[in-house]
């Protein structure tokens, strides 16, 4: 009798960890963007820097470039737009802690089949930002500085294939000199959780059917 209770008492703690297990979650995006403005990119800095800009304004186009639509995105083809929105957006807290964020949000996707506009873009993947945070170099004896902008968030994707995926949006931009021409990049990464290990998840989760197992077998010993 002591036995059967035993293997029903195991059989019961296996069922709560498979129960309890977290499968992987294969539906987040994997992948990496990199566009860049096609026009030209203002900032208002009062001819002191990089370091002490307040404000970037970016042109209303910007498009994939190279061959850097990668993974999932893979699907959205070099040239096609990316929006980013607001075009004009304060930079604030340079060099300081990261700070709760408003935009600018991310949209792109593979091209329009039903326009002729070469530029146009489906609205398939949208980032929303979160936090984010601005770190500067000081001007050299050049007049020379960089700053370096990186926002965390969301990417949801409208057609539903892909569930929310945390991403980061940054792009760094450089002046040669202080009253030269701002130079932009921007590159945004997705990246599902890394799941642990089969073993090691049930392991984890299966640990309330070890305790009830515990607990069966002090109740069948007294």
């Amino acid at each position: 009798m002591t036995s059967i209770c035993w293997k029903v008492a195991a059989a019961v703690a296996v069922a709560v960890g498979l129960a309890t297990a977290r499968p992987a979650d294969a539906g987040m995006i994997n992948g990496s963007l990199n566009f860049v403005p096609f026009g030209t990119v203002s900032v208002k800095n009062g001819g002191k820097g990089l370091g002490a800009i307040t404000e970037l304004s970016i042109p209303a186009l910007e498009v994939v470039n190279g061959p850097d639509a990668r993974g999932d995105y893979s699907i959205v083809p070099i040239g096609s737009k990316v929006t980013v929105n607001p075009l004009k957006f304060p930079i604030k807290n340079v060099n300081g802690d990261p700070f709760a964020v408003g935009g600018p949000t991310v949209t792109f996707g593979p091209f329009n089949t039903k326009t002729a506009d070469p530029f146009d873009a489906l609205p398939r993947f949208k980032f929303t930002p979160v936090t984010a945070q601005v770190t500067a170099t000081a001007p050299d004896k050049n007049g020379a500085s960089s700053l370096s902008y990186s926002s965390t968030g969301f990417v949801v994707d409208k057609d539903g294939l892909f569930a929310k995926t945390p991403t980061t949006f940054s792009f760094s931009a450089t002046q040669s000199t202080l009253k030269g021409p701002v130079n932009v990049s921007f590159t945004l990464v997705s990246a599902a959780p890394v799941p642990l290990p089969a073993g090691l998840a049930l392991g984890l989760t299966g640990l309330p059917g070890l305790a009830l197992v515990r607990r069966f077998g002090r109740r069948l010993a007294a």
